[in-house]
C-alpha cells in the first residue's frame, strides 16, 4: 500500500512512505495522467502511473485519444505499470482483437498497445457494462492475477486487487529460457504443413496476425525445451576487442 499523495486533477496515487516513490513526468500532453518511480533494487526503476481518459470529447477534446496512445508508446519500452479508467470497452483483450460495434479509436488504441508489446491483466467486466479498468504492463510476468473484489462503496466500477512481482534477483539462479539449439524442427515443419492457412487467416489483418502469433507462440511452448541457465556469463559484443574488455575490468 502506497502513501505518497501524488495528485494530478482527478488522478491520485498513494505511495507508502518507506518505498521512497519519486513524482515523474512522463512525455506527452496527456492531461489526465500521474506517475511516480520506485527503486526495486540497485538497477531497477519501476514506474506506476494513474490515467483517465473521459469519454466527453468537450472536454478534452478529440484528439485525446492520440495524446494517451502517444502516453503508452513513450513508456512502453520502460519497466511500469498503467492503471485506470479508460473507457474503451469493445475490446476482447484475451483474443486481441476489437469487438464488431468497437470506434476505430478503440481499434487504435489496442494497435499500439499491441505494437508497444503492452499487457493488458484485468479479466471480465469492471463495471455492469464493460471492462473499462484496465491494468497495463510492460511484462506479462510483473503481475499474477487481478482480482476482482465487487463494487466499491457507491461506485459504478469495481474494486481490483493484485500483487506485484518485483524483488531482488536470485543470484544462485538464471531466468529459464527456451533452448532453441534442441527444437523439434520436424515437429514444426509437421504441423505448419498441416496448417490451412487460407481458410484460419480470412479475418482482417488485426485478427490474422494475433491467430499467426498465437500459433507460433504454441508451437514454440510444444517444441521448444527449456533450459534453466546456471552460473551463465554474458558474451562481449562481437566489436568489443579483448583489449578493451581488459581495460574496463581494470576501471
Amino acid at each position: 500500500m502506497i502513501y505518497l499523495d501524488v495528485t494530478d486533477q482527478l488522478n491520485e496515487l498513494y505511495v507508502k512512505k518507506a518505498l521512497q516513490a519519486v513524482k515523474v513526468e512522463v512525455n506527452g500532453n496527456f492531461l489526465e495522467q500521474v506517475w511516480c518511480k520506485i527503486r526495486v533494487d540497485s538497477c531497477y526503476d519501476l514506474l506506476i502511473g494513474v490515467c483517465y481518459r473521459t469519454p466527453t470529447e468537450q472536454v478534452f477534446g478529440k484528439d485525446n485519444h492520440s495524446k494517451l496512445r502517444d502516453m503508452l508508446s513513450d513508456v512502453s519500452n520502460k519497466n511500469f505499470i498503467l492503471m485506470g479508467d479508460f473507457n474503451y470497452g469493445p475490446i476482447d483483450w484475451s483474443s486481441g482483437a476489437c469487438d464488431s460495434g468497437a470506434t476505430e479509436e478503440c481499434r487504435l488504441f489496442l494497435e499500439c498497445s499491441q505494437k508497444g508489446f503492452v499487457t493488458q491483466h484485468v479479466t471480465g467486466r469492471t463495471t455492469e457494462r464493460s471492462l473499462y479498468d484496465l491494468v497495463l504492463t510492460n511484462e506479462p510476468q510483473l503481475i499474477d492475477e487481478v482480482e476482482n473484489l465487487g463494487k466499491f462503496a457507491t461506485s459504478d466500477h469495481n474494486l481490483l486487487f493484485w500483487k506485484i512481482n518485483v524483488g531482488k534477483e536470485d543470484t544462485s539462479t538464471k531466468a529459464v529460457r527456451f533452448d532453441y539449439n534442441k527444437m523439434d524442427l520436424n515437429g514444426i515443419r509437421k504441423e505448419l504443413r498441416g496448417c490451412n492457412w487460407d481458410e484460419d487467416l480470412k479475418g482482417n489483418v488485426n485478427e490474422s496476425w494475433v491467430l499467426f502469433k498465437r500459433r507460433l507462440l504454441d508451437l514454440q511452448n510444444k517444441y521448444v525445451p527449456l533450459v534453466r541457465m546456471l552460473g551463465e556469463k554474458r558474451r562481449k559484443e562481437i566489436w568489443l576487442m579483448h583489449k578493451a574488455v581488459r581495460m574496463i575490468k581494470k576501471k
